[in-house]
């Protein structure tokens, strides 16, 4: 029983040791240089955009509007209002 005991005060006290550690300040989040392009999780690009497959044939005006949409692959996308050569009315297209 004493032997247990003690194995597990050790285990405690070195799982608290270990959960320390040196103080290294507040991280700084990298940011890129001026004129450098940002990368963006795929999941902060979509973030209220409705899904391309939704808008893509719909109808819409006036001609020429563009939307942003969230494609399947989890990327922005745009979506143009224009005619087909089949079909007078416009709809969103994409481009």
């Amino acid at each position: 029983m004493k032997r247990s005991l003690v194995v597990m005060a050790a285990f405690l006290s070195l799982s608290l040791m270990a959960c320390g550690g040196a103080d290294t300040g507040p991280e700084s989040e990298a940011t890129p240089a001026d004129g450098a392009e940002a990368t963006v999780s795929q999941f902060e690009t979509c973030t209220g955009y409705k899904a391309c497959s939704s808008i893509a044939n719909t109808f819409c005006s006036p001609v020429g509007a563009t939307t942003h949409c969230c494609a399947s692959n989890g990327t922005t996308n745009d979506l143009i209002c224009a005619r087909t050569s089949t079909s007078s009315a416009a709809r969103w297209l994409y481009y």
